[in-house]
């Protein structure tokens, strides 16, 4: 078993906190995430990280084994004791990308089977934030094509979240790099690094989607290739193809409501952008 202190949900791809003469040492780039992303909350509670490990460890008996990364539970101090993983297996080292999208896929499914409990953070809400900043990041983008591809996701989104949302349990954040082999040969594939919300799945595909971009860029077609990923990942998970990519557009003008007011980016992730593309052109 590898046992983890954990607080707040951090970037995905956050370097590893690791342990020196008994005391934990966090990494400058995780304190510069939880910084930016939670403000003073976020300094505090890195300050006080090294301490809350200390006392888990003693509480639990546990013994400092190597590397240790960080994401049963301690309602006290928030604490999580989690299952010892492979972090040197993730599905990034899976040679057949569409193999890997399957295992997210199928792992999404056993996710998703379960309701979303009382009290978490709704779709409905992140969708009414996300379409509230649009104008905004509308008017921000800086490219005339960039500015309208997000006025027609804008438009995709609206139309659905004016429909009935299911309270599905999503992670959120799924793709290859949160997705981890089990140590004990068999090569079961567990998900790490939730960012649990009450939704639809088709809400679920964008990360996997646009990780692991160049295997897309290696057939020759990137359409083609981002299709059979989205195609596969939708029948497993049984879910509406239209809507899912409304859904899919609507993960994209999130991430650039974000970038764009937020963080004053100038545009578009490259890889958003030409997903964006493929799924509007579908739908005409």
């Amino acid at each position: 078993m590898d046992h983890r202190c954990s607080g707040p949900p951090t970037t995905s791809d956050a370097p590893r906190a690791v342990f020196a003469e008994g005391q934990v040492i966090v990494p400058t780039e995780l304190a510069a995430s939880h910084q930016k992303y939670s403000g003073e909350s976020g300094r505090v509670w890195v300050a006080a990280l090294p301490a809350l490990a200390a006392v888990c460890i003693d509480r639990w008996q546990l013994e400092v084994d190597g590397d240790t990364a960080f994401g049963a539970h301690d309602p006290d101090s928030g604490a999580m004791l989690l299952e010892r993983l492979d972090a040197s297996r993730d599905l990034s080292t899976m040679k057949d990308d569409l193999a890997a999208a399957e295992i997210i896929a199928q792992l999404l499914v056993d996710l998703n089977s379960v309701p979303a409990p009382a009290g978490l953070r709704r779709l409905r809400d992140v969708a009414a934030a996300t379409l509230s900043g649009a104008p905004e990041a509308v008017r921000l983008v800086g490219d005339p094509e960039e500015r309208r591809l997000l006025i027609n996701c804008v438009a995709r989104f609206q139309e659905l979240i004016t429909d009935p949302l299911e309270d599905r349990l999503l992670h959120w954040d799924l793709h290859y790099f949160n997705t981890l082999s089990t140590l004990d040969g068999v090569s079961e594939w567990k998900a790490i690094d939730p960012k649990p919300l009450s939704g639809d799945s088709g809400f679920e595909l964008l990360p996997a989607l646009w990780n692991r971009w160049d295997d897309l860029v290696e057939t020759g077609s990137v359409a083609r290739a981002l299709l059979r990923r989205f195609d596969l990942m939708t029948e497993i998970l049984e879910v509406d193809r239209s809507r899912a990519a409304g859904l899919t557009l609507g993960r994209v003008l999130q991430n650039a409501v974000w970038d764009l007011v937020r963080f004053h980016e100038g545009h578009i992730y490259p890889e958003h952008r030409t997903i964006a593309e493929v799924l509007l052109a579908e739908r005409t």
